[in-house]
Parts: C-alpha cells; structure tokens; sequence
C-alpha cells in the first residue's frame, strides 16, 4: 500500500513536472516583437559607415559629417534626428513608416523629400542601414551602409 502511495505520488509529481515545462517553455506565449518595436525602442546613433562603391577618403569625409548622428523613431509614425556637425540646423522631425514587407524604412514618403533606408540587419541593440547618396555634379550613385547602436 505504502509502495503503491508512493508511485503515484512520483507518477504525479512527474506529470506535474511536465505540464509546467510545456505551459512555460513556448513561444506561443509570447507576442513576437515587431519591427516598429525594435525600431522604437530607444535613440539610435551611428556608430560607423561603410561603402564598397567610395574611396576612404570619400568615406572617410561621410563619417565625419554624420559623427554623432542620432535618431529616434517612435511608434506613432513620427522621427526626431540630430545631426550635431550642423548645430541647431541639425536637428529635425519628420514622418515615417515601413514598407510592405517590413524591409524598408521611408522618410516623407510621397514628397519632394522622401528617402529611404533598406533594413539590412535589426535586433534589439543594432539597426544597419542602407542607402544611396547621389552626387548632384557627376550623377553617381554610392551605396552605403550605415551601422546604428541603443
């Protein structure tokens, strides 16, 4: 009787066991993060550049005028950016949003000043960035790829 208590005693404590680990351990239980979630998180700053399409120096020039770039997206659609190199002109507010897809970050979309920043890697603590500057004399078209901290 006493041996008999005692199977059921581990028979339930092991199902117990069980039923707690596969109520805990899913992600079904989680609501998964959103990009407009990451993106929203916090300011980002730009922590480095990088182009296979300019020269170092070139680069070089591009880091430095974008040193301490920072921007902050919030959920609600809006962007505040701070570009300190240009003092109080540096610092701006616009309208964001996402593609289709989620890949693409767009700036004014639908004016004169739309631009647009194609998500090449996101997580919590890392956004990468890229995108093209054209040269208004030549016409040429650079890629480059902007890598932001939080």
């Amino acid at each position: 009787m006493k041996q008999q208590l005692l199977n059921r005693f581990a028979t339930l404590s092991l199902l117990a066991f069980v039923a707690l680990f596969a109520s805990c351990g899913g992600k079904d239980d989680e609501d998964p993060k959103t990009i407009t979630d990451y993106l929203s998180t916090s300011k980002w700053t730009m922590e480095e550049m990088t182009s296979d399409d300019l020269d170092d120096l070139s680069l070089a020039l591009y880091e430095a005028f974008f040193e301490g770039y920072e921007i902050t997206y919030k959920a609600d659609g809006t962007y505040t950016l701070n570009l300190p190199l240009l003092g109080e002109f540096g610092s701006s507010e616009g309208v964001w949003e996402l593609s289709s897809d989620q890949n693409v970050i767009f700036h004014e979309k639908g004016t004169e000043d739309e631009e647009s920043y194609t998500i090449k890697k996101i997580n919590g603590g890392e956004l990468h960035l890229e995108f093209t500057i054209e040269d208004d004399e030549s016409k040429d078209s650079y890629t480059v790829l902007m890598k932001l901290r939080h």
